[in-house]
């Protein structure tokens, strides 16, 4: 095999499967651009968890606080899992 051919050959099939800088640039680009989306988004909905969390610490707390001061009130369905 003449060795032009065998380099056109290696050369064609390289090519065929590694992408252009520009495509492989734009990938990576929104790549980043949706971890940097996700990001805020999460940013976004932690406050709001947070007082999720609060609340359901507060509303915890007054189980809590019921089944110490009227034990029977621990028997009831409400308080079982």
């Amino acid at each position: 095999m003449p060795e032009a051919l065998l380099d056109d050959t290696v050369t064609t099939a390289v090519a065929e499967r590694v992408p252009a800088s520009a495509h492989l640039s734009d990938l990576l680009q929104s790549h980043f651009d949706r971890a940097a989306r996700e990001l805020k988004e999460s940013d976004a909905a932690l406050p709001a968890l947070i007082a999720r969390k609060a609340a359901s610490d507060a509303a915890l707390k007054g189980l809590y606080a019921t089944a110490r001061a009227v034990p029977e009130a621990a028997e009831e369905k409400n308080y079982q899992e």
